[in-house]
């Protein structure tokens, strides 16, 4: 049974090694900074200053909008 269990353990620590991320995601979520009150001109304000401080080339590359859906 201990055999078993190393195996199962080295084959998911190995899974892990080979599915990590070479970088974090990078991006923007609306909700974090404007909870319901997110608007097209807020969204688009931000994705350019992506683009305008040079975040963008560093590897901020997505924008998500979040507006409560769930609500």
């Amino acid at each position: 049974m201990k055999s078993f269990l190393f195996v199962l353990l080295s084959a998911t620590l190995g899974l892990a090694a080979k599915v990590l991320a070479q970088k974090p995601q990078m991006g923007w979520n609306s909700w974090n900074s404007f909870k319901l009150n997110v608007s097209d001109e807020l969204v688009r304000s931000t994705a350019d200053a992506f683009i305008d401080t040079g975040l963008a080339k560093l590897g901020y590359d997505h924008v998500l909008i979040d507006d409560g859906w769930q609500d």
